[in-house]
């Protein structure tokens, strides 16, 4: 009975194949011969439908024999039917080639835009801009499994990541050189930095999600700030769509680290936000009633696990004339890492070479929590006059805990006897980095062939470190056997530390189009006025643990506690405070500021097939700083001003559709951190020390870019390029 079954199904599945045919084809554009995405196709007799895909293909499978009517139809451009009979098995094929929709009118208003979230709108991107670009598309986005724009931007060719100790991708590196080379955009727009002593900005507050496409430009233009050369970084965030849209995802996963390992963290809710010194003033003397220990617990967690939840709703209102977008983004992810250091120097015995000192094994765990909020709306007034509001708040915190197991490989390092000393320390850390942005835009037609676009910004980035807390033991090893182990004479440091970046802003651009002898043409001037007032704060307290002793002849106070025997958990210890009124002169104690003012004037002439932009930018700064506690220091606060010309060159000849040969100048400047100028020592989490110079002048680079473009298609690209830089 089943053999007569299975034969039953399957002769009837070699007679359905028989009668079946397919239809395949690619829609083009009919003059330019571009692949269109997206163009509707449907089957009338037996209305069935797909579209094209990135390819402009399409494909119907499996017809029955017959004749059939093909009906292509695209946005704006004219609907086209053929006729087409399956007579035979096999393929049948059937392109269309669209032309496009014209209409005379006498007067449009705008209302609707370009999708730019496309990887074809991307590569027209790149094809088009005379200056050397890269883009990544908000579908490349969506298809990667990249949660923030930090490993977004890593894609781009001649761009690299530089992680945290954690693993954790920070910064870009753009064509080799250091993150302090390049600045960041939101919409065009230079945003302050969370980072405590330099300019540059982390991208892991940015979570994908909330962005539309990705730029990188590495060769500048007059119209951009001229401190960027490596390049710049701009995130084009969401706008405002044509129609109703309601987007929403979530996910959720786990790390694999978390199979041999259990997650270890801490409560950071108990943590207290300002320090005693904030809190009563300079003259308070702080007790041990000061420092809770219950985020001195640690805590243990099997397998956690990694969500995220994103939702977008937009949609147009009056008419179309104002669009309103909402977005908001939520990640809760968990990572371990195991890391070992090995600190070297040159040895002083005369052979001149490299001898280790100390051994480190640090195992770090960290719950990272990235939210984001993202609005826009703009209105048209007329279709001469166009306003944009955006806003964004991110949020990205971390809270990690670090193990670290030292070994002193040069005092008391005797390897044939087991003579050895080791350290044991665990930091517990929350940090919160925050970024607010809020911008006010307009685009207006002044004349026929003069426009204005103008922008009004306040933006704030902040970052706070509370109660960060860090403990350490110690012991020595003889014969591999450990004495007891003993809590330092220095045991536990408390410490706060915020900063906050503040920048108000004015941009202000005119362009001009008209046309020399019979070629296309514009003219661009504008310029921009940013103050910037920045705060840093550092305090830290030293506590010790105490052990009363009684002995029959005496009594007095130990400050080396004896695991195992004083305390098993950190929670037992007894503290007292080495500096009751904490330490607070150092170089992180400041307030800086900087003023910037700006003008340019640019031009674009396009010739044929050639394109070239240039001109000239003109920035004025002012930079200072005070110092809130200049104990000792011969120069409490200071003052540099300069002023940059920086010229600009831009060529490009498109020898073929398909391919371009691009050639850039530009000149472009690096200043000084904002804790660089500041005279006064500083240690870094890694013990490295460093002392800042007030009369410390900015670089100056000159770069030059060639670069070779071919398109073979829509969605794929092939560079090959050259660049030089004297700095």
């Amino acid at each position: 009975m089943f053999k007569s079954l299975f034969s039953i199904f399957l002769f009837s599945g070699f007679i359905v194949q028989s009668m079946a045919c397919d239809i395949r084809g690619k829609v083009t554009d009919a003059q330019t011969g571009e692949l269109l995405v997206g163009c509707n196709i449907i089957i009338k007799e037996l209305g069935k439908g797909t579209t094209t895909g990135f390819d402009g293909t399409y494909q119907f499978k499996n017809l029955p024999k017959g004749s059939y009517t093909l009906v292509c139809s695209y946005i704006s451009y004219n609907t086209e039917e053929n006729q087409i009979t399956c007579a035979n098995d096999g393929e049948i094929r059937m392109d269309f080639q669209l032309t496009v929709q014209t209409t005379n009118i006498n007067e449009v208003s705008i209302i609707g835009h370009r999708d730019l979230s496309t990887d074809i709108s991307a590569r027209k991107s790149e094809r088009e801009s005379l200056n050397m670009l890269n883009v990544v598309s908000a579908k490349t986005i969506e298809l990667s499994p990249d949660l923030n724009i930090a490993t977004v931007v890593g894609r781009v060719s001649g761009v690299t990541l530089e992680k945290s100790n954690s693993g954790n991708a920070q910064y870009a590196i753009l064509r080799g050189m250091d993150k302090r080379y390049s600045y960041t955009l939101i919409n065009g727009i230079k945003i302050p930095s969370t980072n405590n002593k330099h300019r540059y900005v982390s991208l892991t507050i940015f979570p994908s999600d909330l962005v539309d496409r990705v730029e990188v430009t590495k060769a500048l233009t007059p119209d951009m700030e001229g401190d960027a050369i490596a390049g710049v970084v701009n995130l084009v965030m969401k706008n405002a769509p044509d129609k109703f849209v309601v987007n929403a995802q979530a996910s959720a996963g786990y790390n694999f680290f978390f199979n041999n390992n259990d997650f270890l963290t801490f409560d950071h809710s108990v943590l207290s936000n300002k320090s005693p010194y904030e809190k009563h003033g300079k003259g308070y003397y702080a007790s041990p009633a000061d420092f809770p220990s219950k985020n001195l617990e640690i805590n243990s967690e099997r397998l956690p696990f990694d969500r995220s939840f994103g939702l977008t709703i937009g949609n147009r209102f009056l008419k179309k004339r104002l669009g309103l977008l909402v977005s908001g983004s939520y990640l809760n992810t968990f990572n371990g890492k195991i890391n070992e250091i090995y600190d070297n120097y040159i040895s002083n015995e005369g052979l001149n070479l490299p001898k280790l000192d100390d051994y480190r094994k640090r195992f770090y765990f960290e719950e990272n929590t990235n939210t984001g909020f993202h609005s826009k709306a703009d209105f048209v007034i007329t279709h001469k006059h166009h306003l944009k509001l955006y806003s964004a708040y991110m949020s990205f915190m971390e809270t990690q805990l670090r193990e670290s197991d030292n070994t002193d490989l040069s005092v008391s390092y005797d390897p044939d006897n087991g003579s050895i000393n080791r350290t044991h320390s665990t930091r517990f850390r929350n940090n919160i980095e925050s970024l607010f942005n809020t911008t006010l835009q307009g685009d207006h037609v002044l004349f026929e062939n003069l426009d204005l676009q103008w922008s009004l910004v306040y933006s704030q980035a902040k970052n706070k470190t509370p109660d960060e807390a860090s403990i350490s033991y110690g012991t020595h090893l003889l014969n591999y056997q450990p004495f007891n182990w003993f809590i330092d004479f220095d045991g536990m440091n408390r410490l706060w530390r915020h900063n906050t970046d503040a920048d108000k802003a004015a941009y202000l651009n005119f362009t001009w189009h008209n046309e020399l002898y019979g070629n296309k043409m514009f003219v661009k001037v504008g310029g921009l006025y940013r103050e910037k007032v920045r705060t840093s704060f550092y305090n830290s307290y030293t506590l010790q643990a105490v052990v009363p002793v009684v002995t029959p002849d005496t009594s007095y106070t130990s400050f080396y506690a004896e695991k195992g025997k004083d305390w098993n958990t950190y929670t037992d210890i007894n503290w007292r405070v080495y500096n009751p009124r904490g330490t607070i002169a150092t170089g992180e104690n400041f307030d800086s500021f900087e003023d910037v003012l700006a003008a340019y004037g640019m031009f674009q002439l396009q010739i044929n097939k050639f394109q070239v932009i240039g001109g000239v930018r003109i920035e004025n700064t002012t930079q200072g700083y005070y110092m809130e506690y200049p104990i000792g220091q011969p120069r409490p606060d200071g003052k540099q001003q300069y002023t940059d010309i920086l010229p600009s060159l831009h060529l490009r000849y498109g020898f073929k559709q398909t391919q371009n040969i691009k050639l850039s100048y530009f000149r472009a400047t690096n200043k000084a951190g904002f804790l660089e100028i500041v005279p006064c020592p500083v240690i870094d989490d890694n013990d490295n020390k460093s002392k800042g110079n007030p009369d410390l002048k900015r670089a100056l680079a000159d770069n030059i870019d060639l670069r070779w473009e071919y398109f073979p298609n829509q969605t794929d690209q092939i560079l090959a390029g050259l660049f030089f830089k004297h700095i």
